[in-house]
């Protein structure tokens, strides 16, 4: 994966597979800064991984998303957004135990 720039502080990453995924790399500094991972490094966690994908808080109008994985013994959060037909990363971060709780126990 070679990230690409796309507009002025946006990220366009094409997948393994025919997914495009767009993040702003300021805010994935930001993320590895807080919670140890890059937005760049989730994008293979939709490759062939299991994970479940659920709807998440909607901000501003828009329907957001949250996927949930594991990832090194941890149940990680992905919150994420389509946007004109590309995967927009939001954050990654460790489940927080309600979220956890639903998605052990539904």
């Amino acid at each position: 994966m070679r990230p690409t720039p796309l507009k002025k502080g946006c990220v366009s990453v094409r997948s393994g597979g025919d997914a495009e995924f767009e993040f702003d790399p300021q805010k994935s500094l930001k993320n590895f800064r807080k919670h140890g991972i890059a937005l760049a490094d989730v994008i293979s966690w939709w490759d062939g991984s299991q994970h479940r994908v659920t709807q998440a808080k909607s901000v501003k109008g828009e329907i957001r998303r949250v996927l949930f994985t594991h990832f090194q013994s941890r149940l990680w959060a992905v919150f994420f957004t389509y946007r004109q037909e590309k995967i927009r990363l939001i954050s990654a971060r460790p489940a927080s135990r309600k979220e956890r709780a639903h998605y052990y126990h539904g």
